[in-house]
């Protein structure tokens, strides 16, 4: 069998993706990131040190200053319109045999072990971070970076009610780290204080190592920590603290946001192989292979954060002069899989004393935010 030129096997790998997605525009999308990954990481001749031949993403692009001006810019190029067929082609005598040798490891990668395209290249663009990424911790989305954006927005325009003091917020089912590094980013200069925590090592360790990636971009402190949130969430927060007391820990916070495992056990056995067989089930179904799960409504973690939240006030009856008195202070957000949750996940969150709750969807018109507002802050119970 004759060798391939460059733009053959270029040409070659692109129809095997093609044929594997079923979408021209969507494999013209990952064919032209995978490409350009290749290009920004390897030279010709000789691959990065921060990267592995498989593309494990192990080693974290970032740590100087050239590969971080090329990952600014990779932020415009994976969003930007699908090339036109001939567009991928072109640019291929440039490729060096490094480079087309990684390039054919990844496309082998994603199309015969459906190992997704985020964890091929190894980071993932959120908001205005890169973030590595890695299995099996959880792969940002985009729904949750529009929610997290929205959240900041929320909360910078109610700083004038904290008094000059910095805004606490905790981050349950943190994962990478991309919900607390956000609102890091975005809220004004030491203005915040930001928890992450999340029952995974794996997910606290890739969440530090984000930390310290996007420093220089983070305006405002934040930490992760291991916590299992079936337990006893305040003797273990005490713990890995270091603190003395259940106040100086929990205390009151003004907003918890949340990304929970919300999948149910049927939806879960009917996702695309991408997740199944490489991200964390446990980060998608809450209490996952336990004996009752089939009967699951995905539910179970955010009841048990719900009830986490010790209680407010009742809801202020209609025409009461006091509801119209009470703040309208966002103080918890929650991630959930549709309109087929928003009612349940409503009353839940009615009953811990919020007063008003708004339902907001994502770009593609799916309910995807469960937002409770009152006045007072948020205990632990």
């Amino acid at each position: 069998m004759p060798r391939l030129s460059p733009a053959g096997a270029l040409s070659s790998l692109y129809q095997r993706l093609t044929k594997y997605l079923s979408d021209d525009a969507q494999a013209r999308r990952e064919f032209r990131w995978l490409y350009e990954h290749a290009l920004n990481t390897y030279t010709k001749h000789a691959p990065s040190a921060a990267h592995d031949l498989g593309g494990s993403g192990r080693g974290v692009p970032g740590r100087s200053p050239l590969l971080r001006s090329k990952l600014e810019q990779t932020r415009l190029w994976r969003n930007s319109p699908p090339a036109g067929a001939n567009e991928v082609v072109d640019g291929l005598q440039a490729i060096g045999p490094l480079q087309l040798a990684w390039l054919r490891q990844a496309i082998s990668d994603r199309v015969d072990k459906h190992k997704p395209l985020q964890y091929i290249l190894g980071t993932q663009p959120f908001d205005r971070l890169e973030l590595a990424v890695r299995p099996p911790v959880l792969i940002p989305r985009p729904e949750t970076e529009e929610w997290a954006i929205r959240v900041s927005d929320a909360i910078s325009a109610s700083l004038q009610q904290y008094a000059r003091r910095r805004v606490r917020i905790l981050d349950l089912c943190s994962g990478s780290g991309c919900i607390s590094l956000a609102l890091a980013s975005r809220l004004p200069a030491d203005t915040a204080e930001i928890v992450g925590v999340d029952v995974s090592a794996k997910a606290v360790l890739l969440a530090d190592e984000n930390l310290s990636l996007n420093e220089r971009y983070l305006r405002n402190a934040v930490s992760f920590y291991q916590v299992d949130l079936n337990g006893d969430v305040s003797k273990q927060m005490m713990a890995v603290m270091g603190a003395a007391s259940h106040d100086a820990v929990v205390g009151e916070f003004d907003v918890v946001v949340s990304n929970p495992p919300y999948v149910s056990y049927r939806e879960y056995c009917s996702l695309d192989s991408d997740v199944r067989d490489w991200e964390d089930p446990n980060a998608l179904v809450p209490n996952f292979g336990a004996t009752d799960s089939l009967d699951d409504d995905g539910l179970r973690m955010i009841r048990r954060i719900v009830s986490l939240i010790e209680r407010g006030g009742p809801p202020p009856s209609v025409g009461d002069d006091s509801a119209q008195a009470q703040p309208r202070t966002l103080r918890l957000a929650l991630e959930i899989g549709g309109s087929h949750q928003v009612e349940p996940v409503r009353e839940l969150v009615a009953s811990a004393g919020f007063g008003h709750i708004d339902v907001w969807r994502d770009l593609a018109g799916t309910d995807r935010t469960i937002v409770g507002y009152r006045g007072q802050p948020l205990k632990l119970v």
